[in-house]
């Protein structure tokens, strides 16, 4: 896929970032994501971020550095050394982009619906940062165990935790401001069901096509674009 400056795609919040990192956890996700048939490119996604438009004095809230653009990632995750957050995080977009090992894709979202409601999503984003529990993100064995059921669609709510991971914190996001359809279930969303169409591989070798489920259930007054390589 050709590579697009991103500069000239007038971002804003709620943008979707697909990543398809090439360190040791990323790899096992699409490995994962290989064994069920998924084929490149959705296969190669293995994490999920989103975009905040943000002023400098809000930002400085968050901690890290002011991004020039005005644009932030927000994101859980493991441990990023470059900037030293675990967790539920916001950092500088044009920072998050030069530090991310691997290619990052960027999926449009417009939506009439968002006009005006960006000092809502920073707040709802601040009050995620500040509880000591949704700020973790899931690792470890219960994290793995809740990744794989996640990966097959057979996540039960008795499994859900406070904890979130990636997909599940901005699927969160793009529910509660009217993007996606209620119908979905935050767990059931692994990465490559954010790209738009999949080709999965049956048993038979056969290629077959179908939309992701972020495409399926965006809610009908909200246009979502094409991934779009930046990085």
């Amino acid at each position: 896929m050709e590579l697009v400056n991103w500069k000239q795609l007038n971002l804003r919040s709620f943008c979707i970032l697909l990543a398809s990192g090439n360190t040791w956890a990323p790899q096992k996700i699409q490995w994962l994501q290989r064994m069920r048939g998924i084929q490149n490119p959705a296969a190669t996604i293995s994490h999920v971020a989103m975009i905040v438009e943000m002023p400098p004095e809000t930002a400085e809230l968050f901690g890290g550095k002011v991004d020039p653009y005005g644009l932030y990632v927000t994101e859980t995750t493991t441990l990023n050394k470059w900037c030293g957050k675990s967790g539920l995080q916001i950092n500088g977009f044009v920072e998050w982009l030069e530090n991310y090992e691997g290619s990052v894709y960027v999926r449009s979202v417009r939506c009439p619906e968002l006009d005006g409601k960006n000092r809502e999503l920073i707040a709802y984003i601040f009050e995620h940062l500040t509880n000591p529990k949704t700020r973790v993100y899931e690792n470890g064995i219960p994290g793995l165990l809740e990744l794989l059921l996640c990966e097959f669609g057979i996540q039960k709510a008795i499994l859900n935790t406070a904890e979130l991971h990636c997909t599940e914190w901005i699927a969160e996001i793009e529910k509660k401001f009217g993007v996606l359809e209620d119908i979905i279930s935050n767990n059931r969303m692994p990465p490559c069901e954010w790209w738009d169409t999949i080709d999965v591989k049956t048993l038979s070798g056969k290629l077959k096509t179908r939309c992701s489920l972020l495409d399926k259930y965006i809610k009908v007054y909200c246009t979502i674009e094409a991934p779009l390589k930046i990085k």
